[in-house]
């Protein structure tokens, strides 16, 4: 299995200033929009209040 078929494929609508800072972000740091765009939500989880972040979690853990 090729590592790109281990990620499900998504699609963002992003104004003009954040695909700016985007593409910026990925040539400064010579990573993949996958992983700047990872590590930013992951950021952003984690900076969450307490309660918020629980409720995250069983968002997460949740069998649909």
């Amino acid at each position: 299995m090729s590592v790109t078929k281990a990620y499900v494929q998504t699609t963002l609508r992003l104004d003009p200033e954040t695909k700016a800072l985007l593409d910026a972000l990925t040539r400064l740091l010579g990573t993949s929009q996958r992983q700047v765009a990872g590590e930013a939500l992951s950021l952003f989880a984690n900076q969450l209040a307490a309660s918020d972040r629980a409720l995250l979690e069983g968002l997460l853990n949740r069998r649909d």
